[in-house]
């Protein structure tokens, strides 16, 4: 079952990030602590444009090592 993200997950990834996310996402790998992993994206932004990239590794210090 998808469950979008809620509002402490958008903070969360937005501070992740360093910026607001631009599609609908749902947490779906969460850290023990709670806090968002990996995301899955919306396969289409608002206004109908494509999102190239369906998955996201937003955790750190995960992130960091993968990059």
């Amino acid at each position: 079952m998808s469950v979008l993200a809620s509002e402490d997950d958008r903070a969360a990834v937005a501070a992740l990030l360093g910026r607001t996310p631009e599609a609908t996402f749902e947490v779906v790998v969460r850290h023990a602590d709670g806090s968002p992993l990996v995301i899955r994206n919306h396969p289409l932004l608002e206004g109908g444009r494509p999102m190239p990239t369906r998955w996201w590794l937003v955790g750190e210090p995960e992130r960091t090592w993968v990059g």
